[in-house]
């Protein structure tokens, strides 16, 4: 295998049958085959910063494969063959990426190509990050925030607040605006945006209607 890097494990417990899903540490061991620390571990850091770009690690690696425990024998296992066997309901947390663009935003506007002004929480990092690829993908320009504060960029409030008129004027470039919100949670930021956009005559479409439909 690679490098080290957090890995989700999937056991069950003995006794009660229950699941149990926790977060270990992946590494190869002498001979280059996977292992993992016995024990689950926490989110952790020196410093504020540290701690989320910790728990950003986590998260992105959660989204590879999963180490499964159940049966005494270890194997690592890619993580839709594992929640495919799962009731539904733990499926929910692979919906926010299961989602297609909609016609309106892959409409060539008078034989130009579509720009799309991506909005949302900065706490949605890995979210805009899908957006944006979908989007590309789709063949519209695309432009999006790019510094993200709940991800560990530490930035002066005189900066938040430029980066702020900033993506109003990001609005102003697009011909439509693509609001990512999954579970229907906007920010006051993004609720200005939002606004702003209607105000100007934008066309606003919100990744947590397509989920809906």
């Amino acid at each position: 295998m690679g490098t080290w890097r957090y890995v989700v494990s999937l056991d069950v417990h003995d006794h009660s049958g229950e699941q149990s899903w926790e977060i270990r540490e992946l590494y190869p061991d002498d001979k280059g085959k996977p292992a993992y620390t016995k024990e689950p571990v926490k989110p952790f850091g020196n410093s504020y910063a540290e701690l989320v770009r910790d728990i950003e690690r986590m998260r992105q690696d959660c989204k590879l494969d999963v180490l499964d425990l159940r049966g005494g024998a270890s194997r690592v296992v890619p993580l839709d063959q594992v929640m495919a066997k799962l009731p539904a309901d733990d499926e929910l947390a692979l919906t926010a990426a299961d989602w297609e663009v909609p016609h309106e935003l892959r409409e060539v506007t008078e034989d130009a190509t579509k720009v799309i002004c991506i909005c949302g929480s900065t706490r949605f990092c890995d979210e805009i990050a899908d957006a944006n690829r979908k989007l590309t993908l789709a063949g519209a320009i695309v432009v999006a925030p790019a510094v993200f504060q709940h991800r560990g960029d530490a930035i002066t409030t005189d900066q938040k607040r430029a980066l702020d008129e900033l993506h109003i004027k990001k609005i102003d470039l697009a011909d439509a605006v693509f609001v990512v919100d999954p579970g229907g949670y906007i920010g006051e930021s993004t609720r200005r945006e939002i606004a702003y956009a209607k105000s100007t005559g934008k066309p606003v479409v919100r990744l947590s209607s397509i989920l809906e439909q």
